[in-house]
């Protein structure tokens, strides 16, 4: 009995060693297996064991390979066996930073498993602190509210943070707290009250009636209307009002002389010779007192009608005329009997002298056959000259009768650039430069630019610039090339001598000192010189002076400018003044004008 009791225990003991065994590892797969060093480090014999098994030790894993293990190494299966590796190159981490949307984010950006965060920068009236563990906003300006009465009677507000007296009723007052109003009544008795009524018009109407306010009702009378609103008694007349104009008829004579208001002024009738007047209540009568009868003459007749007169030309004379000679006709034209001439004009060599039945021409030129050195004539009006010419240098003759001057040498001197200079002596030709007009414009209105554009490019430029302000608060007149408004210009400039001031890098020259307005109503007068070669920077030298509009007790002001154009390939052919800053525009008659040569 003793031995089946051992056996049965023995028994129950493998039966549950040998589940366990089975089991366990089933279960391990669910979540992880972990390997420990079986066997004091000794590994088992793992002979026609292949791929993976079933691990419970290291000793068990037949498919590892561990060379030169490390401190943190562990280890990672590569697809076909086990090998040890360092940790970082198995765990990777991923962090993203991110703010939560609307208002301020505090996150920059989230790149790989780094964060960027935004600094916190103290504002007007905060202070920010740090103590290790947290940051602390401090308002270094905190809001301070003081109260006070602004009033000189009972005062409401008493001291502190605003802190207000009570309003306290009487047996005659009632103080009703409502949510926006507090309202005070008066309950008690009114006492006697003693009004005095005055009447502050003008008229004679007698508002007031005693002194307790007894007032005069207002009542209107024949074409009148009384109304009234919440502040004004209104009076309106309801009759036409009259509307008197008078005025004559055009032409002839006028009878109205003026016409004032519902006022008519009316000019007299004055009787002139041989007329007389009368007038009764309803009309004024002209009677005729002089010439009563027209006879009537030869080719005359009278027609006598009412009110009228008519005298007719029985034979009128019939006119006409015309010219009959072939040469420049003296007789213009004609309407009706009226005879239109044209007007005999002296010319050179001739006089014209008008009598009573004549009209008289003279030649004053050439009366005789006298004769110049070098040509020799016969006879009154010689028509054939005998000639006594020489070939000069360059110059040929031919011909007998009517000879020819052929020029053999220079055949042409056209040139708008130069002016050209011919020695008496020599014959030799000179070419010298000469100073032209490229371009002028004169504002025919308020602009808010002066230009001068498409001008011939010439090696050397003059200019002059007359700005005028039209008011504002005034300009500051300045220059461009070629319509170049970027920053490409380098200036300095000077005022009654002073230091000078400098710009570089701008976008235009300026023709005052910098940031000086000209004035809401001056004007400046500028001259200046451009070097104008197009493979090198324009350079520009000028003077102005302004202070037009004062008088002999103020001084004008004097201004140098020196500046450099960066443009190295272009000749300049346009000149811009532009108003740089100021709220005014150029005036009406402001002008520039540019000249310019070449050497």
């Amino acid at each position: 009995m003793k031995y089946k009791v051992e056996l049965l225990i023995i028994l129950f003991l493998f039966g549950g060693i040998s589940g366990f065994l089975l089991i366990q590892p089933l279960l391990a797969l669910q979540n992880n297996i972990f390997l420990v060093n079986g066997n004091n480090g000794t590994p088992t014999p793992c002979s026609g064991n292949t791929g993976l098994i079933l691990a419970q030790n290291l000793t068990d894993l037949c498919d590892v390979t561990i060379i030169s293990p490390s401190t943190n190494q562990i280890i990672q299966y590569n697809g076909s066996q086990w090998i040890n590796v360092a940790s970082a190159s198995f765990t990777n981490e991923t962090t993203v930073c991110s703010g939560q949307a609307g208002n301020y984010n505090l996150v920059v950006l989230s790149s790989g498993g780094n964060c960027e965060f935004k600094n916190l920068l103290a504002g007007s009236s905060i202070s920010l602190s740090d103590n290790g563990t947290h940051i602390t906003v401090t308002n270094t300006s905190p809001e301070s509210t003081i109260c006070a009465n602004v009033g000189s009677f009972a005062q409401v507000y008493k001291d502190g943070n605003c802190n207000f007296r009570t309003l306290k009723g009487s047996p005659d007052i009632s103080i009703v707290q409502g949510t926006n109003d507090i309202t005070i009544d008066y309950n008690g008795t009114l006492a006697s009250e003693s009004t005095v009524c005055t009447n502050d018009g003008h008229g004679t109407g007698i508002v007031c009636n005693g002194g307790n306010v007894h007032l005069k009702g207002i009542a209107s009378g024949s074409g009148i209307t009384i109304t009234q609103n919440g502040t004004d008694i209104i009076v309106t007349s309801n009759a036409i009002n009259e509307s008197t104009v008078c005025s004559g008829q055009s032409g002839n004579y006028n009878i109205v002389a003026s016409s004032s208001g519902g006022n008519c002024t009316f000019k007299n009738l004055v009787a002139g010779t041989g007329e007389s007047l009368s007038s009764n209540s309803t009309h004024i009568t002209i009677t005729n007192t002089g010439v009563t009868k027209l006879n009537a003459g030869t080719g005359i007749s009278v027609n006598a009608t009412t009110g009228n007169i008519l005298v007719t030309n029985t034979s009128p004379e019939s006119t006409s005329a015309s010219n009959v000679g072939n040469g420049a006709n003296v007789f213009k034209n004609q309407t009706g009997s009226i005879l239109y001439f044209k007007t005999l004009l002296v010319g050179t060599g001739i006089s014209v002298s008008n009598s009573t039945n004549t009209i008289t021409f003279t030649n004053t030129g050439v009366i005789s056959n006298s004769c110049v050195k070098g040509i020799s004539c016969s006879g009154t009006n010689p028509s054939t000259f005998n000639t006594n010419f020489v070939n000069g240098t360059g110059i040929s003759i031919t011909g007998t009768g009517a000879q020819t001057f052929t020029n053999t040498g220079v055949t042409s001197l056209t040139s708008a650039n130069t002016a050209i200079g011919l020695s008496a002596s020599t014959g030799s030709i000179t070419l010298t430069p000469v100073r032209q007009l490229l371009c002028q414009t004169v504002l025919g209105s308020a602009n808010t630019t002066i230009s001068c554009n498409g001008f011939t490019a010439k090696k050397v430029l003059e200019y002059t610039i007359l700005s005028r302000s039209n008011g504002g608060t005034g300009i500051e007149p300045a220059i461009r090339f070629n319509g170049d408004s970027g920053n490409n210009y380098t200036f300095r400039t000077s005022t009654n001598g002073a230091a000078d001031g400098t710009q570089t890098s701008t976008s235009r020259c300026n023709l005052r000192s910098n940031a000086s307005l000209m004035g809401s109503t001056n004007s400046e007068f500028d001259l200046g010189q451009i070097y104008n070669t197009a493979s090198e920077r324009k350079l520009v030298w000028s003077q102005g002076v302004n202070g037009v509009n004062s008088d002999a007790g103020t001084s004008m002001t004097r201004v140098e400018m020196g500046c450099k154009w960066s443009e190295a390939s272009n000749q300049i052919t346009s000149i811009t003044v532009i108003s740089f800053s100021g709220t005014g525009n150029f005036n009406t008659g402001s002008m520039i004008t540019v000249w310019g040569y070449d050497y």
